[in-house]
């Protein structure tokens, strides 16, 4: 793998896990290939801790595993790599789920009216769940104010159109 493809999944793995995912990936460099124990012991974090991350790191695309049949106890062992998918690609995979999340949020916002209480730090409340609560707030009970969320619309609308345009 080329020194800027590493690079990259270092970067990748640092926004998903912190210094945990950049260990992990020096690690499966230097080893090409590592089991979920042998990361554990080499991290000294409980196995179960090193599954969750390493599913992180599936799930982004970064990682790939073999699963390997025990023939004497039966059990499983997981051995896990770098995918073969350029860096490149998987950035722009990344870019897309993004995309069509802030679209979900966006037309989510742009459909719906909301209403928040002035007494509590509490999410904003849909016009139904408005309705839903007689226009009072759940926690305390106080009137609720419409909420305008035009600055937020217009946020929304500024980070897709930057995600659009940023060239990978």
């Amino acid at each position: 793998m080329l020194t800027t493809e590493v690079k990259a999944l270092r970067r990748l793995s640092e926004i998903l896990l912190g210094d945990e995912g950049v260990k992990i990936i020096d690690i499966i460099k230097e080893k090409g290939e590592v089991t979920d124990e042998e990361l554990a012991k080499i991290l000294d974090k409980d196995v179960a801790t090193v599954r969750v991350m390493l599913h992180k790191l599936f799930d982004a695309g970064i990682l790939r595993y073999r699963r390997v049949k025990d023939s004497q106890i039966g059990w499983y062992s997981y051995y896990w790599y770098f995918t073969d998918e350029p860096v490149r690609t998987l950035v722009q995979q990344r870019k897309s789920k993004i995309l069509r999340k802030l679209e979900i949020r966006l037309r989510y916002e742009e459909n719906n009216s909301f209403y928040v209480c002035p007494n509590r730090d509490i999410p904003k409340l849909t016009f139904n769940e408005a309705y839903n609560n007689m226009f009072t707030c759940p926690v305390c009970g106080s009137l609720l104010e419409p909420y305008d969320n035009s600055q937020d619309i217009e946020i929304l609308r500024n980070i897709i159109s930057k995600l659009k345009d940023l060239q990978i």
